[in-house]
């Protein structure tokens, strides 16, 4: 074969390999239309699962969404309700004398205008709930507020007892079975107490057991006997509690306590509903 078929078969291989090494180097360099194709795939493959049957909870049968709401909003341990009374601020009095000279009362409680109002401190709850549930629909909060409310054991503060029932509504309230509640002193049941029980508790309709635990113990010398009988006579407001509810008593209770409270759980297992009715509006016999 001459010299120059030679060199134009070599040119003509050499440009077949140039091009094969370009289109090489092309598909080499385009990482970025993969991407977009597996992106695009996804995003496809997403809308298909979105646009799908999707599931619907409500679509559970009842015992299984009823042990969902348990283990989100049910504890075996006390459940606080803590909601602190707004404070309370006196006004200003402004009096007018027989001379018709003003005078104005200016009260040391007043908050100072303009100042902002420190907000509130609690604590972090440390119970595993999850109370947002409840918010999802009105299906779902009519099945779990009992679950809430009914299944676990509320437990009150003295100082924000009265406060923290008042400010749930009514059908929250009917729906509480379980309460505890510790009296610091036996000075807070002449007041305190007595006020929960009568203006409180009285309206937790559905109300099964009230632990009160006095960790205290009353003075046992007999000059302050008739004290102590005044504290006992005053556990006869337990007597505005549901006819239901057990009445639980710990700590360092004393005897008259015992004795009164006793008496009351056993009027209210004698009583028939219109009697028992007609004994929260008597007043008791002191002993």
């Amino acid at each position: 074969m001459p010299p120059r078929a030679n060199r134009r078969i070599s040119r003509t291989s050499s440009r077949a390999s140039s091009t094969k090494s370009t289109k090489r180097v092309t598909k080499s360099k385009s990482p970025t239309t993969t991407r977009t194709k597996r992106s695009a795939s996804a995003t496809k493959a997403l809308e298909a699962v979105i646009q799908g049957p999707a599931f619907r909870f409500m679509d559970l049968p009842t015992e299984l969404r009823l042990n969902v709401y348990r283990y989100a909003l049910s504890t075996p341990d006390p459940l606080s309700l803590h909601i602190p009374p707004a404070p309370r601020l006196t006004p200003d009095i402004e009096l007018v004398d027989e001379y018709g000279d003003r005078y104005r009362t200016v009260s040391t409680t007043r908050r100072a205008r303009g100042r902002a109002r420190p907000a509130p401190t609690h604590q972090p709850a440390t119970e595993p709930l999850a109370p947002a549930l409840i918010a999802t629909c009105k299906d779902v909060c009519r099945e779990a507020r009992p679950v809430l409310y009914g299944d676990n054991t509320i437990r009150l503060r003295l100082d924000s007892a009265l406060n923290s029932i008042n400010a749930l509504t009514q059908r929250n309230r009917s729906l509480i079975k379980h309460v505890t509640l510790t009296i610091p002193t036996h000075h807070d049941i002449l007041e305190s107490f007595a006020d929960l029980v009568r203006l409180g508790l009285r309206y937790c309709w559905n109300l099964q057991s009230f632990g009160v635990s006095l960790p205290y113990m009353f003075p046992e010398e007999r000059s302050v006997a008739s004290t102590t009988n005044v504290y006992a006579n005053a556990f006869h407001i337990l007597r505005w509690l549901p006819k239901g509810c057990k009445v639980r008593l710990e700590g360092n209770v004393h005897e008259e306590i015992r004795r009164v409270v006793e008496d009351n759980c056993r009027l209210a297992g004698e009583l028939d509903e219109k009697a028992y009715a007609k004994r929260q509006h008597q007043m008791p016999e002191k002993s």
